[in-house]
């Protein structure tokens, strides 16, 4: 078989980067372990998505070579659990 099976990536996905209490195993992300052990500049992730093979996953900040202007920030205030 090829890919991800439901048996290697059933948890959380692939990275996992939402809150806490959303993982199956409550578990913190490896972004939250990052933020909790200063090991990233900002605690800020950025996505660049793409239709080609050039997506782009930025930890601890942004790529500003993906954007023009500036961004708005906004606060999460509720977390959702299920």
């Amino acid at each position: 078989m090829s890919g991800f099976s439901v048996i290697h990536a059933a948890a959380d996905g692939l990275l996992g980067l939402a809150y806490q209490s959303l993982s199956r195993f409550r578990a913190p992300s490896v972004f939250q372990s990052l933020v909790a052990q200063r090991q990233v500049p900002e605690p800020v992730f950025g996505l660049y998505l793409t239709q080609s093979n050039d997506s782009e996953l930025f930890i601890g900040g942004v790529n500003s070579e993906h954007y023009k202007g500036s961004i708005t920030y906004v606060p999460v205030e509720q977390q959702v659990s299920t």
